[in-house]
This record gives structure tokens, C-alpha cells and sequence, in this order.
């Protein structure tokens, strides 16, 4: 809930008042997705930079599309297994601010925990650490010659995205065609942070026991 907040409180700002702000980051964000591109649209020029992190493989706010009949902000379509990342498109594409599919972090990690939290595992918080370090835009962290594991994106034809749409049962977002976006890829041997333990299972009171 921290995207919708932070956002709705920017609302009750005046921009000419607004803060000296720097980099904003939001990550998984479980907001519509066309409320949260009308949110960024009006803050245009806030901060220094502006940048999303989103995933297709996020199965917490696939259940919070399913239960808003909507898409959110935090997802990419479309939602399935093993789709290349220039067959991908993000539902939040918004001129000033980069939008980063993180999507293809699911060949490092095993866990459903681990998928919403995508933004906590090395790839994105390396990425977020560049981002905060001053690499911004998001063409400064470009992967060259195989250094890196940020990949630019640019729009596909429509006919490559049939057999996709078919099986997402969803058409893909209608992007202008000279729409660029951007893909985190796992480096090799990337390393994973373990999960924390299951909580232990509640004991009953010893004189229930007796």
C-alpha cells in the first residue's frame, strides 16, 4: 500500500511547494494501473528521476487483479511462464519515469515469497543501489558487451503477440510504437537471499493439554 499512499499524498502538496525531492522508487505496486500512469503523469517533474519496478510472475497482485477486475500497476503482461522479455509489455509506460520488468528474476528464486518480493533479492536492490548512486536514466545502467543485466526493451509487432494474447486470454496494452521500457535479467550465479523462517506452529495452553 506504500505506492498508493505516497502517491495520494503528493496530492495534497502544491508543486510549487513541493519538497526538494530525489529519486522515487515504487516497486510491486498494488494500485490500477491506469489510476497509478494519471498519478505519475501529474508529478511529472517531481524528484530528480522516477523509476517502476513490476514483474509478470507477482502472484500476490495477480490475486488483487483478479478480485478489482483490473490490472495493476506492479504487473506486466502477460501473465505466463516463460515468455521472452521483448514479447512483454508493462501496463504502466509513463514519459519521465522508467519502467523496469523484473519478470525474468524468477529463474533465481523458487518461492511464491519470493516472487512479490522481487524488489528485496540482489538484481533489484544492485539496480535500485546504481539508481540512487546517480546512474539515472535508466540508459546509464544499459548492459554492454554482456556487463550488466539491464536490457532495453522496444515495442514488437502486434501479429508476434497472438499465440500470447490467446493464451493470456487478455489483450496485451497498446503502446505508442516508439514505446521503450527496460528488462532486470539475473546475472549468472546470482546470488538469492533465503527466505525467513516459517513461524512456529501455536501451542496449545498447558492446561488445555491436561
Amino acid at each position: 500500500m506504500g505506492n498508493r499512499v505516497t502517491l495520494e499524498a503528493f496530492l495534497q502538496y502544491n508543486p510549487a511547494g513541493m519538497p526538494n525531492l530525489g529519486q522515487l522508487i515504487f516497486a510491486a505496486a498494488d494500485m490500477k494501473a491506469s489510476l497509478f500512469s494519471e498519478r505519475l503523469a501529474q508529478f511529472s517533474t517531481l524528484g530528480t528521476g522516477r523509476t517502476v519496478y513490476m514483474s509478470s510472475m507477482d502472484y500476490v497482485l495477480e490475486a488483487s487483479a483478479i478480485f478489482h477486475q483490473d490490472d495493476r500497476a506492479g504487473q506486466v503482461w502477460p501473465r505466463l511462464l516463460a515468455v521472452d522479455y521483448i514479447l512483454r509489455r508493462p501496463f504502466v509506460l509513463v514519459p519521465g519515469t522508467d519502467s523496469i520488468d523484473c519478470s525474468g528474476l524468477v529463474n533465481v528464486m523458487t518461492h511464491h515469497y519470493d516472487v512479490h518480493a522481487y524488489f528485496a533479492q540482489p538484481p533489484t536492490l544492485g539496480d535500485i543501489y546504481k539508481v540512487l548512486s546517480g546512474h539515472y536514466p535508466a540508459t546509464q545502467r544499459l548492459s554492454i558487451n554482456g556487463q550488466g543485466n539491464l536490457l532495453a526493451v522496444h515495442l514488437q509487432p502486434e501479429f508476434l503477440l497472438g499465440p500470447l494474447q490467446q493464451l493470456a486470454g487478455q489483450a496485451p496494452p497498446q503502446l505508442t510504437a516508439n514505446a521503450t521500457w527496460y528488462c532486470l535479467v539475473p546475472p549468472a550465479n546470482a546470488p538469492h537471499l533465503p527466505l525467513p523462517p516459517a513461524p512456529a506452529a501455536p501451542q496449545p495452553p498447558a492446561d488445555a493439554a491436561a
